[in-house]
């Protein structure tokens, strides 16, 4: 099985992250992006200053500090990105506690999201192709 390889172009501007209400996502937040210079080896990141991104997430960290200009210069590029995805378990009761799965990616083909929870599974088979973040693989015409 082919690695997937992911496409992070979608985060040049704060996306909006569509969600099915079954998989009981509340929220999800970009905290943070990982920026590399076309001019140089060089790369810095930029991160949310809350911890779970709940409150402030990194494009609200960009314009409170007019640092916009970061994703609209072509000697930048986004190399990697952190999620924050807040949610409630499936199945349990609308009273169970929120909790937050915390996931990075890195071009090309780098996810730390594993397949063990149904939260996990929903991301990896459905929502991270929904929000543009899977390149697509074309098949080998051989």
């Amino acid at each position: 099985m082919p690695l997937k390889q992911y496409c992070l172009d979608p985060l040049y501007q704060r996306p909006a992250f569509e969600v099915d209400i079954q998989d009981g996502i509340h929220s999800v937040a970009v905290t943070r992006l990982t920026f590399r210079s076309t001019l140089n080896d060089g790369s810095f990141s930029l991160s949310s200053p809350s911890r779970k991104g709940q409150g402030v997430d990194v494009y609200e960290m960009l314009q409170d500090h007019d640092l916009m200009r970061f994703l609209a210069t072509e000697d930048l590029e986004i190399c990697a990105a952190r999620f924050s995805v807040k949610y409630r378990p499936v199945g349990l009761a609308s009273t169970a506690a929120a909790r937050t799965l915390t996931f990075d990616i890195s071009l090309p083909n780098r996810c730390n999201l594993k397949d063990r929870k149904h939260i996990e599974q929903a991301l990896n088979n459905r929502l991270l192709a929904r929000w543009g973040l899977l390149q697509e693989v074309k098949a080998d015409a051989n």
